[in-house]
């Protein structure tokens, strides 16, 4: 019991420190004034990790959705997501404190801007891993709909070969929802309708395979497919 209550503590504090750490970071881009567009980008895509993150600590707020995120399918899995997102928003919130100041409500000089531009490669690279993130917590995020939505309906052993494929299922969706973004990245308004064409496409797909896999994928697809 005391070692349940541990993991459970332990979850819910990366939960919150996450999500703190999100709000702050993304205040600090949206206040500064003249960023590369890359920066603006990168405020969204912390704001899509929040949403799942978001969708998490809810989950765990209630005793009866709490054991869908707590199974031991992913838990070792979202530990390890929550602990990169936490120390990637420390290294975002320092490097923007590094390379533009302690102002950052400021407007910003030609210097500062030209100095963000020159790391943009390094920030590039953080968006990649906040990518991987959000992916690895959307994976989660299905499991737990599927456990919550099954347990006690289904055999354990059953369970557990169904949260096999759907852990698979999910993982490969999101990486084809990620690429329809990043190929639609900066043409507008056309990125949101690619991304819900390239999910409802795939969804129709695994939907023939099964209805509840297929509502959890959907679930875990909708931070990406809806913002």
């Amino acid at each position: 019991m005391a070692e349940a209550n541990n993991v459970f503590s332990g979850i819910a504090g990366l939960l919150v420190a996450a999500l703190q750490l999100g709000a702050t970071v993304t205040r600090q881009i949206d206040a500064m004034a003249d960023v590369p567009r890359l920066f603006s980008v990168l405020s969204i895509d912390i704001k899509e990790l929040s949403s799942v993150l978001g969708t998490l600590k809810n989950y765990l707020d209630f005793g009866d959705t709490a054991e869908g995120v707590l199974h031991p399918a992913t838990l070792v899995g979202l530990d390890r997501a929550l602990r990169s997102s936490v120390d990637e928003l420390c290294l975002l919130e320092n490097k923007l404190e590094e390379y533009v100041g302690s102002q950052l409500t400021a407007k910003m000089s030609l210097w500062k801007r030209a100095r963000l531009s020159l790391r943009s490669g390094e920030f590039a690279e953080m968006r990649e891993r906040f990518a991987e993130q959000r992916r690895a917590l959307g994976v989660c995020v299905a499991v737990a709909n599927f456990v919550n939505t099954t347990s006690g309906t289904m055999a354990v052993l059953e369970m557990n070969r169904e949260i096999v494929v759907l852990k698979s299922n999910v993982s490969d969706t999101l990486l084809k929802l990620d690429a329809a973004h990043r190929k639609q990245d900066g043409r507008g308004p056309s990125e949101h309708t690619a991304i819900k064409r390239t999910a409802t496409s795939v969804m129709s797909v695994l939907g023939r395979k099964s209805t509840k896999l297929s509502r959890s994928i959907s679930t875990a697809c909708d931070f990406k497919a809806d913002d």
